[in-house]
């Protein structure tokens, strides 16, 4: 009868690959724990392990119910409805989400993301300054994701001076931070600052945390032909180094990636983020 025993063994199961017989533990640990939230979402990602997003979406339903003054689960359940291209239903559990917790900039942004998506731009911009100004009066300094947040949705507007700007401010507070040196290379890329954008993507290189380069589909074409014996191009390869910890080196297919992106209706810079 200890839950978090419970919830132990589940995480173990779900570890070893065994979705079903972690469940039947997460289930044993909520009837333990009847207004706690966590059993529940631990439930609702068995069930996504086996795309029965259905009954996955119940169970983080029944989360929010178990705990409704607690902005996890709101968040989680929006998070996934927004993962599951159902924006305009994310919205309202993001909302609540950051009604409950306004420290979250990450919540923030993934409402201000679900907004956009659900076709209320203006709204998303909102959004972000309300969440800077939510951070400020918290005593808390709006965090660098906050800015890269509010720098996608402008270049998405097509504002990339703007976005720019923001870029700038965070490399240079965090010269390390290598997805702000990616952003500005995308975006100076955009405006047909090439070299520029260049020498930003050397500046991600010298971080360590990223060293891919953006090539056309011919470049890819032949090294997925030497190397996989593949004579076509795919969007991403990736060559470890066999060094311990290192990421090693890696190549996109610009063309490749930018169609994939209109086909997904996805933003070109979140598809290269993803891959």
């Amino acid at each position: 009868d200890e839950p978090g025993a419970w919830l132990a063994l589940g995480r173990a199961l779900m570890a070893a690959g065994r979705p079903a017989a972690a469940r039947q533990s997460f289930e044993r640990a909520a009837q333990l724990l009847p207004s706690r939230a966590a059993p529940r979402i631990l439930i609702g990602h068995t069930y996504e392990l086996e795309r029965r997003y259905d009954e996955a979406q119940l169970a983080y339903e029944q989360a929010c119910g178990s705990s409704p003054n607690e902005a996890r689960p709101e968040r989680v359940l929006g998070a996934r409805l927004l993962r599951w291209g159902r924006a305009a239903e994310a919205v309202p559990h993001l909302a609540r989400a950051v009604e409950l917790d306004p420290s979250s900039a990450s919540t923030w942004n993934a409402l201000a993301v679900a907004q956009f998506h659900a076709g209320d731009g203006t709204a998303a911009l909102e959004t972000i300054a309300r969440a800077a100004a939510a951070l400020e009066s918290s005593g808390l300094e709006p965090a660098r994701d906050l800015a890269l947040g509010r720098a996608a949705l402008l270049v998405r507007f097509a504002r990339y001076e703007e976005a720019l700007a923001l870029y700038d401010a965070v490399v240079a507070r965090e010269p390390g931070f290598a997805p702000a040196h990616v952003g500005r290379a995308l975006v100076l890329h955009e405006i047909g600052r090439c070299e520029a954008a260049r020498a930003a993507l050397d500046g991600a290189a010298r971080t360590g945390e990223i060293r891919y380069a953006l090539a056309g589909d011919s470049f890819l074409r032949a090294l997925n032909r030497d190397f996989r014996g593949k004579d076509k191009p795919t969007n991403v390869l990736s060559f470890p180094d066999g060094t311990p910890g290192a990421r090693g080196d890696g190549a996109l297919a610009f063309e490749t990636c930018a169609a994939e992106a209109r086909a997904q209706g996805k933003s070109l810079d979140a598809h290269l983020a993803h891959l």
